[in-house]
C-alpha cells in the first residue's frame, strides 16, 4: 500500500513537470501503441482461426506450417507433402471468415524417402 501511494506521488509529480505538448504526446503514443496491440490481438486470433481448422483436416499435416496474420492476409509457411496438401492448406485458410487474402510463397515441398 505504501508503495501505490509512493508510485502515485510520483506519477502526479512526473505529470505536473510536463507541457501540453508533452501531454498530446504522451496521450498519441499511448493511443498508437493500443492500436498496434489491438491489431496483434486481431491478426492473433485470425492465425489462430485457420491453425485451429488445419488441425482439424485430417489430409493435413498443419504441424508442419507456421501462420501469421494481419489485416485480413494470412501468411503461411512450411512444409507439405504434395500439391494436393498445399491446395488443401490454400483452400481452408482462404474459407475462413475473416480471411481475405492467402500467401503461401513459402510453402515448400518436401518427401519423406524410406531409411535403408
Amino acid at each position: 500500500m505504501r508503495n501505490l501511494g509512493l508510485i502515485t506521488i510520483l506519477a502526479a509529480t512526473f505529470v505536473a513537470g510536463c507541457t501540453s505538448k508533452d501531454t498530446d504526446k504522451i496521450s498519441t503514443d499511448a493511443s498508437g501503441m493500443a492500436k498496434s496491440a489491438s491489431e496483434t490481438v486481431s491478426g492473433l486470433t485470425l492465425a489462430s482461426k485457420v491453425d485451429t481448422a488445419l488441425h482439424l483436416r485430417k489430409d493435413i499435416d498443419a504441424s508442419t506450417l507456421h501462420l501469421s496474420a494481419k489485416d485480413g492476409v494470412v501468411t503461411i509457411s512450411g512444409t507439405v507433402k504434395s500439391v494436393a496438401e498445399k491446395n488443401a492448406v490454400n483452400a481452408v485458410a482462404t474459407s475462413t471468415t475473416g480471411v481475405e487474402k492467402v500467401i503461401d510463397t513459402d510453402v515448400k515441398f518436401v518427401t519423406s524417402t524410406p531409411p535403408k
